[in-house]
């Protein structure tokens, strides 16, 4: 399939398009094709370590807001403020 060539398959998910609908069918224009590949371990290290990273720091924060409910002590005066 050549640039710029309409085309009604979606068969390539990696492919970046843009779709136009008209009338209720969808008109597909393939702007860019990409061989897929498989990344090493360098060019994919960033994006793990931010993965690992996000992951732990999620926990963490999520025993911290743990420990806080536990310590902390709310008495709700006025049960519906808003009288809903």
């Amino acid at each position: 399939m050549r640039p710029d060539q309409l085309s009604n398959a979606l068969q390539d998910s990696l492919s970046r398009v843009r779709a136009i609908v008209c009338y209720g069918w969808y008109l597909i224009r393939l702007a860019e094709k990409k061989d897929s590949r498989q990344l090493s371990f360098e060019e994919s290290r960033k994006t793990i370590e931010e993965k690992i990273y996000n992951q732990r720091k999620r926990k963490k924060l999520d025993e911290f807001l743990i420990g806080l409910r536990e310590k902390s002590f709310v008495k709700i005066l006025i049960p519906d403020p808003l009288g809903r």
